[in-house]
């Protein structure tokens, strides 16, 4: 068995994989391929723990950090060769990444093993062949999305829409086996939206209220956003249009070879083309509409810094943060939900509540000196028993794998048996592996009670004093405060000015 521990196993699913299978199957079977290779080339069957189930998805090296576990143990320890179903499996990634897989097996001695060939990069011919092979799958690669985006391309200029979900007002259906968009019961709302914003000149804002008092939903929500109305007047797929890569998603670089994706809304590949689907509004209605986004007028905003609490203290109704209305006499000054058209949540006075925001601060000091000698907090400690569950469980399978391998070794079990029960245990251990990761996520950061204590004395010096700008008070709270949440009373009720009935939680971050 001494033997077998130096080999690691790389388990992962590829582009070519059937989508009709899951992660979990697809790791299932390579895995009982690899395990009976490795007991017909090695005598032994592969440990749990030298087993690497990449159970996320991603093109670089940089978003699977089960291959950057194995990077980091071939380079720290002493292994001879990593298993996998094929080469490509460590990556289909560019030029830098085949090259950081053949620079860290070469130098550590690391062969990659396949059921079909065994690689040693530090023969020149073998690591020439596997670099062929990497950068073959690079190629694959980028060929198949070259043609799929060639394949979509050709689509939208023939009017296809080939989004993944249909616009407001729309279903999509095929016709002549082209997908294209038929106008469903809500295409009247989409026509009335239009109406009310080019003839009667109504903002997004009060369309959205004209929506809800005539009963009309937007998909999959209950009240209408003002950014969603304004989505869909700026959508020409309104006039028959097919509108392509407006906001495409392109990768870019940090000056450390680092990638990631953004969307990049000032793309030249835009484009605009007849569509095969009905149009709902007249092309010409749809051009003034955006004619009058064009030259309808802006007020001048000053953009410096007024409420110290900027975008920290949100709505305990929906979300949204509170703005400050400012007056030349402080008292009254008044807070109010961005959102308060929706969710009705009445303005309360600014003072009472800066006040307040002091009050529970100085709550939170004297609840921080109990605790000081104590970092372990109710919650914590729930997400942590969860956590040590799931790695008892974790835990019993991984014995229940080494009862299987002395069965095996016994001659009780047979070889079928043996791989039958290996996939049913390796799909569990993926399923608990995904959940432990996720757990992990959800523990709470450890509180430094001390630090947190003095952040919270100087933050209450900052609010008190008057000379020190907004936006300097703003940035500071920000850097020790997630959000504070409040919930005023409804509007036209008696309680409006009642500070008793207005709740407010502050959350740390």
């Amino acid at each position: 068995m001494e033997n077998i521990k130096k080999y690691l196993m790389y388990l992962r699913k590829s582009r070519n994989d059937s989508d009709s299978e899951t992660v979990e199957d697809i790791l299932a079977r390579h895995e009982t391929i690899l395990q009976e290779y490795a007991y017909k080339k090695f005598g032994y069957y592969m440990p749990e723990e030298n087993i690497f189930r990449e159970i996320v998805s991603g093109e670089t090296i940089d978003a699977r950090p089960q291959i950057r576990k194995i990077l980091s143990l071939t380079a720290n320890n002493n292994y001879d060769g990593v298993i996998v179903v094929e080469p490509q499996r460590l990556t289909r990634g560019d030029m830098l990444d085949c090259g950081t897989i053949i620079r860290v097996f070469r130098y550590n001695n690391i062969k990659i093993i396949t059921p079909d060939c065994t690689y040693d990069l530090n023969n020149a011919q073998e690591r020439k062949y596997l670099e062929m092979i990497l950068m073959q799958g690079n190629d694959y690669l980028e060929y198949i999305k070259t043609i799929l985006g060639r394949g979509r391309l050709s689509s939208v200029k023939e009017g296809c829409y080939i989004g993944s979900k249909p616009p407001f007002g729309y279903d999509k259906t095929i016709i002549d086996n082209k997908h294209t968009l038929t106008p469903n019961n809500d295409a009247d709302a989409v026509k009335l939206i239009f109406d009310l914003f080019v003839n009667q000149d109504l903002g997004s804002h009060l369309i959205a209220l004209e929506l809800e008092r005539r009963g009309l939903h937007p998909l999959n929500a209950v009240l209408w956003h003002p950014a969603t109305i304004r989505n869909i007047l700026q959508n020409p797929v309104y006039a028959g249009k097919i509108r392509w890569n407006n906001k495409k998603l392109i990768k870019v670089t940090d000056e450390y070879g680092n990638t990631k994706e953004k969307r990049d809304c000032k793309s030249q590949d835009k484009l605009i083309t007849d569509g095969l689907h009905q149009a709902i509004i007249p092309i010409d209605l749809f051009e003034k509409a955006q004619n009058k986004f064009g030259n309808m007028p802006r007020t001048s905003v000053d953009k410096e810094t007024v409420n110290p609490f900027a975008s920290l203290i949100k709505c305990g109704r929906c979300g949204k943060s509170y703005l400050l209305k400012k007056s030349t006499k402080n008292e009254n000054s008044r807070l109010k939900c961005s959102n308060q058209i929706h969710c009705r949540c009445s303005s309360v006075k600014y003072e009472p509540i800066k006040n307040a925001i002091i009050k529970t601060l100085l709550t939170c000091i004297d609840n921080y000196e109990v605790e000081i000698n104590n970092d372990d907090s109710g919650s914590a400690e729930i997400q942590k028993n969860i956590l040590k569950k799931l790695k008892n469980e974790y835990r019993q399978l991984c014995e229940q794998q080494t009862k299987l391998y002395e069965l095996i070794e016994k001659g009780i079990y047979s070889q079928a048996l043996f791989l039958e029960r290996q996939a049913i245990l390796s799909k569990n251990k993926t399923k608990l592996e995904k959940a432990i990761c996720e757990q992990e996520g959800n523990l709470p950061a450890a509180i430094d009670y001390k630090k947190r204590t003095l952040d919270i004395h100087t933050a209450i010096k900052m609010i008190n004093n008057k000379n020190i700008p907004a936006k300097y008070k703003n940035t500071f709270l920000k850097s020790i405060i997630k959000k504070i949440e409040l919930t005023s009373p409804l509007l036209q009720t008696d309680n409006q000015n009642n500070t008793d009935n207005i709740k407010m939680i502050i959350i740390f971050k």
